[in-house]
């Protein structure tokens, strides 16, 4: 639900069964041949058996930020007493190694990949921080020789390391993006020129539209004064965004599969991930398809969707943990756990006084201990199961939520940041989630990649589209299958008036009914517990 004009709005897409004769695929539609066989969205190897190895519990890892008790035996006897049953090593580091393998310590390999061409910011040159904002290319473009200088330093990394049987999981690199965490950023990813037009054709087909150059927001945001939805075209911008992740994330999960040649037994992926957002590359359907491994902040309700997003959830998946209180504490660690996540990557600050730890370190460490010593293992290669409500996501909707939100920012959209505490889809996102756990409903989160692929989920009879701005022909005919089928679909405004591309619909929305079907009817609710349909006013019951 969101508050437009000091009213709130609601809008529910009502879909009926009968005389739905929408076919769940199309012959020749270039966008589902596309996300059915290109490269962007194959997984890399997924072996649960070898990963549940690696991984076999709940598993607390702290970042030794200040870590002021060293790594003797008696820091040894601490981990043990308080349910701290891992830890980290950074930049191939083995210093550690017989420590972590004396006192059982599963650990991570941070910077597996070095530090500054996946993350680059902490190296960035001041007089070219403007960069980011304009139309060229990424200050350290990801080619092949970024790939062939990052698997020289894996190869070495990954060498100091895989003797020790505790070794859980390597990160490539932590808070990694194509630009800068997800601020945003309008530079092409590559310098490789070949890359982009090659790409549109995949995308497109035939009819690829012939680009010439890299554009900016300014390019896009001078066509809203006096926009119509039927006209505006932001396709422009967002195909470049798009294949930026792709890129992207092809790069990433190529480095994973050659860290699997160095260390075929151990899971690889990265560490710092971001909330959805149209810039950095975090589109989850991707993302979660290149990656044996990840730590997500949970910023924007990420820790939902890379739960559902991981497939018999078999790629470890933990969150990061910040001390607030011993309540919040024990909270965190039973929550993510239920939600199927394999532990904390715990930010050291302030808990010992020398080496004397906080009173409050002892008393959550029986949860601690039952975490990692009991319920953990149980929960190993568990699956989560909702309630069959789905929730959908549609990363082209957010993509365009953010050109339409940063509007009114003006030119001091380049200062936009915190996304996730300002933009429309991320606020729609957790008022959708807050309000099924509030009613005490599991729910699940469906990708427009698994739509194409493999249709609505069997167990799912309810699909919500939040904020979902964009969507395919060859969505909508897998969404009106769903309906024809007996599934109920919930919409909260402007369902599919744009394309995937980010292209306005003239003739209305993707999920509007062709000529002689009943249905989607759409119903606009305000304040006063009124519907209006088309020119048809009903009062709801106080």
């Amino acid at each position: 639900m969101q508050t437009r004009a000091g009213f709130t709005r609601l809008v529910v897409a009502v879909m009926l069964a009968a005389g739905l004769s929408a076919a769940a695929d199309a012959p020749n539609d270039p966008y589902e041949t596309y996300v059915k066989t290109s490269r962007d969205f194959q997984p890399v190897r997924m072996d649960p058996d070898v990963i549940c190895k690696a991984y076999p519990s709940w598993t607390y890892m702290p970042w030794y930020y200040q870590w002021g008790i060293g790594f003797d035996d008696a820091a040894g006897e601490f981990c043990k007493a308080t349910g701290i049953n891992g830890g980290f090593t950074d930049h191939g580091n083995p210093a550690n190694l017989d420590w972590f393998n004396k006192y059982g310590l599963r650990f991570y390999a941070d910077h597996t990949a070095g530090k500054g061409d996946l993350h680059q910011w902490d190296q960035f040159p001041k007089d070219k921080a403007n960069q980011i904002h304009g139309t060229g290319i990424r200050i350290r473009p990801v080619n092949v020789a970024m790939k062939t200088k990052l698997e020289g330093v894996i190869r070495k990394n990954i060498g100091n390391l895989k003797a020790s049987p505790m070794r859980a999981a390597y990160a490539l690199d932590d808070e990694i993006s194509w630009g800068h965490f997800v601020h945003p950023c309008m530079w092409q990813v590559t310098d490789d020129t070949a890359a982009y037009p090659s790409w549109l054709k995949e995308i497109y087909g035939p009819q690829a539209p012939q680009r010439t150059g890299w554009i900016g927001y300014n390019d896009i945001r001078g066509k809203l004064a006096g926009w119509s939805l039927a006209t505006f075209d932001a396709s422009p911008l967002m195909d470049q965004w798009t294949f930026n992740d792709s890129y992207w994330n092809n790069f990433i999960g190529d480095l994973v599969a050659y860290a699997n040649t160095v260390d075929p037994a151990t899971p690889c992926g990265f560490v710092g991930g971001q909330g959805p957002n149209a810039f950095g590359g975090f589109d989850y359907a991707k993302v979660m398809r290149k990656i044996q491994y990840l730590e997500a902040y949970n910023i924007a309700g990420v820790q939902a969707i890379i739960r559902s997003f991981n497939p018999h959830n078999s790629i470890p998946t933990v969150t990061s943990f910040f001390y607030a209180n011993e309540d919040d504490a024990v909270w965190q660690a039973w929550y993510y756990l239920a939600q199927g996540n394999r532990g904390h990557i715990a930010w050291i600050e302030k808990w010992f006084d020398g080496k004397t730890p906080k009173a409050w370190i002892q008393k959550v460490a029986p949860t601690y201990r039952e975490c990692s010593q009991k319920i953990g293992p149980l929960m190993s290669g568990a699956e989560f199961k909702s309630d069959g409500v789905a929730l959908y996501y549609s990363q082209s909707s957010i993509q365009l939520g953010w050109i339409l939100d940063a509007a009114a920012h003006g030119n001091t959209w380049i200062n936009r940041n915190g996304d996730d505490t300002l933009g429309a889809a991320h606020l729609g996102r957790l008022a959708w989630m807050n309000m099924l756990r509030d009613e005490g409903l599991q729910f699940t989160w469906l990708s427009y990649v698994d739509l194409l692929q493999s249709g609505v989920p069997s167990n799912v009879k309810v699909l919500i589209l939040p904020e979902t701005l964009c969507l395919s022909d060859a969505e909508a005919r897998r969404i009106k299958a769903f309906c024809q089928a007996g599934g109920t679909v919930i919409a909260d405004y402007l369902p599919g008036l744009w394309d995937q591309h980010g292209k306005g619909r003239p003739t209305g929305g993707a999920l509007d009914s062709n000529e002689g079907e009943p249905g989607p009817f759409f119903l606009q609710g305000d304040h006063h517990g009124v519907i209006r349909y088309r020119n048809i006013t009903v009062s709801l019951p106080k």
